[in-house]
């Protein structure tokens, strides 16, 4: 698990040719705005994330993010002890995103 400034974070992502972004957050907080591209699941109910953490392969890189950064850490984790191979969490969470937030119609609830 690498913790990724929003600079960074976005860069990496950016230059991946397979790879998924996560957020982890709540279905109220999900729905004031995600980043583009996004899949949620959120990681209230550990069992359910775990979950649907299965069903995507442990190959690609995933980019994840919660509200300030600190539950994706642990997303993160939970993800490498599951075999995930690449995680990178979003420092300072979708507070510190200084881009466009997209409306959640173009993302995906889980």
């Amino acid at each position: 698990m690498k913790n990724l400034s929003p600079k960074e974070w976005k860069a990496a992502y950016e230059g991946e040719e397979l790879a998924m972004i996560i957020d982890i957050r709540s279905p109220d907080q999900w729905e004031k705005g995600d980043i583009s591209g996004a899949v949620c699941i959120d990681m209230d109910h550990t069992t359910t994330f775990i979950k649907e953490l299965e069903r995507y392969p442990k190959s690609i890189p995933y980019y994840v993010f919660s509200l300030m950064g600190i539950r994706s850490q642990t997303a993160c984790l939970i993800m490498e002890d599951l075999g995930f191979k690449s995680t990178y969490s979003l420092d300072g969470g979708i507070l510190r995103w200084n881009k466009e937030i997209a409306s959640t119609k173009k993302s995906k609830k889980i």
